[in-house]
């Protein structure tokens, strides 16, 4: 026997799914609208992806300097 919280996302998608299908909006999609909004998502993972490797070299650059202080030269 499956638990019943394996069936509730797909429960919920076919929810969202009928009630979109069913919507007059739905008749005639704003594609542009929809493809816009598709793009600002994926720059919005593309600049925190930046950000992260970013935040990397320099954490990673400031342990190196500061375990080069302890050397002696």
């Amino acid at each position: 026997m499956t638990s019943p919280f394996i069936h509730l996302p797909t429960s919920l998608i076919a929810a969202v799914l009928v009630v979109s299908l069913s919507s007059s909006a739905a008749s005639y999609p704003d594609w542009f609208g929809m493809f816009r909004t598709v793009m600002m998502v994926l720059g919005g993972i593309v600049v925190i992806g930046i950000m992260l490797v970013v935040a990397v070299a320099i954490i990673s650059g400031v342990m190196g300097m500061i375990g080069k202080l302890g050397k002696k030269s």
